[in-house]
């Protein structure tokens, strides 16, 4: 997506997704004003200044916060499987002759454009004098093929030891993880600050977290009730979160 064209309910996507955003652009700096705003209404109490603070805490922690959430059966599948294809593409990429390999070089750093799903040449000459070839993806991606075929089996072992090592983590079988993760993130700013709103052990439809809460799943368009939302996620992972297996921080 062309960040030019982004609007701000794509940098929210961004946020919810756990991917990262462009600060620079218009459509961020609106989307922490509005927040900001946000929290202007629930901390009355705060100076000026800490408000724009909390808000960048708040876009980073729900960016990051839950991520360990996976199937680990699964996982653990894809990470086999991706040993498996790691060698066959090295073993399939070195068994072309040298000279196939020059030609796929070169056509990589043509520049290239987008036709019903597939990538063509540029029929425009000038086009060739506009790209710097190191910044060419196709070129960069032909970089990252020729090093993973000359290097794959220093990565076999890299990857066997994340299987053996990793964790349980937050199990995602049909549970609202994008809900839980943005009051996760809510309960971190608000407790990080101790003498403003208290984060309950229960919540129902009343008290200053209740209302917070609500606004920002009103803001980030989030399809669930947040008292549900705030029950789930203090039940599988605020209550037992010493005892739960995730990688460490």
């Amino acid at each position: 997506m062309d960040i030019k064209n982004q609007t701000i309910g794509d940098i929210k996507l961004k946020v919810k997704n756990g991917e990262g955003w462009d600060w620079e652009t218009e459509e961020a700096r609106a989307m922490h004003k509005e927040i900001t705003q946000i929290f202007e209404i629930h901390f009355p109490k705060l100076e000026t200044y800490e408000y724009c603070e909390m808000t960048s805490q708040f876009l980073a922690a729900y960016n990051v916060s839950l991520l360990e959430v996976w199937n680990y059966e699964k996982e653990q599948e894809k990470l086999a499987k991706l040993k498996y294809q790691v060698r066959k593409i090295s073993e399939l990429y070195n068994s072309i002759p040298q000279v196939i390999k020059i030609e796929i070089q070169g056509n990589s750093t043509l520049p290239v454009k987008v036709l019903n799903g597939s990538y063509t040449p540029s029929s425009n000459e000038d086009d060739i004098f506009q790209f710097n070839l190191a910044e060419l993806p196709s070129y960069r991606a032909f970089q990252a093929l020729e090093m993973l075929s000359s290097h794959f089996e220093d990565l076999l072992p890299v990857l066997e030891r994340t299987s053996e090592d990793l964790p349980r983590g937050i199990d995602n079988r049909k549970r609202a993880i994008e809900a839980w993760r943005l009051v996760e993130a809510t309960a971190e700013i608000c407790r990080s600050r101790p003498d403003t709103i208290n984060v309950p052990k229960f919540m129902n439809e009343a008290g200053q977290f209740y209302h917070l809460l609500e606004d920002l799943f009103i803001y980030f368009d989030i399809g669930k009730d947040s008292v549900s939302a705030f029950k789930a996620w203090r039940k599988h992972v605020d209550s037992i979160r010493e005892d739960l297996d995730l990688l460490p921080m």
